[in-house]
């Protein structure tokens, strides 16, 4: 039986009146602009995220979007388009959930799409200002933990599966701190960190064997 991914505490499980909307968004840049080395599975890491999350995330093609090496104005047309379609979501009575992926290269004050730059305190920025009441955002790339020092930052690997309805907020998970490399294998054609997330989101992260995969679960087998 396949597990189902809890992306939030039992915001996705709890019996509720209130429908439960998620959206997706999942990036993969293999170019880091110049003087970088290209990456070779980062888009497709980015597909996988977005497939898997399809099949047992409950989050469908109309709400998902993937975008493979885009320029900044490609990402900033998306995070406008979800903000539009989680407003709609919302003021038609449904709890937004939105996901965000990242794969690819950064460095200590943002991610690196070609020779764009979304610094992380401009990422926080748009991310709040998506009304949705969960927000994550799953980083893979290189010193992606230095966002947790822009203003307000938090690492929360986390939320705990319970019976609320109520769980809002933000949170960020990374493959790396502030100062490490996240890397990626041929051998496994993909990044360490994606692959083993991947792998727990499918089941064998169900540290509780409840027949669910929280992202607490999820993350603490990837990391």
């Amino acid at each position: 039986m396949n597990p189902l991914v809890a992306l939030t505490s039992a915001v996705l499980m709890a019996a509720s009146s209130t429908p439960t909307e998620r959206f997706g968004l999942f990036v993969g840049s293999n170019d880091g602009g110049p003087g970088r080395i290209r990456l070779r599975y980062a888009s497709s890491d980015a597909q996988q995220v977005a497939k898997l999350l399809g099949q047992l995330g409950g989050v469908p093609s109309t709400h998902s979007a993937v975008l493979v090496d885009p320029v900044r104005a490609d990402f900033e047309a998306q995070i406008a388009r979800l903000e539009r379609d989680i407003a709609a979501a919302r003021a038609a009575g449904a709890r937004a959930e939105l996901v965000l992926y990242f794969s690819g290269h950064a460095d200590e004050t943002g991610l690196l799409l070609g020779r764009d730059r979304i610094d992380y305190t401009e990422l926080r920025r748009m991310l709040e200002e998506v009304p949705a009441q969960v927000r994550v955002a799953i980083l893979d790339s290189c010193h992606a933990g230095a966002i947790i020092r822009t203003k307000g930052g938090r690492h929360v690997p986390a939320f705990l599966v319970d019976a609320s309805t109520t769980v809002h907020g933000q949170a960020f998970l990374t493959a790396s701190s502030a100062n490490e490399a996240a890397q990626e294998s041929d051998r496994i054609r993909g990044s360490y960190f994606t692959s083993s997330l991947l792998t727990g989101l499918r089941g064998a992260a169900d540290a509780t064997r409840d027949g669910k995969v929280t992202l607490t679960e999820a993350y603490q087998f990837a990391f």
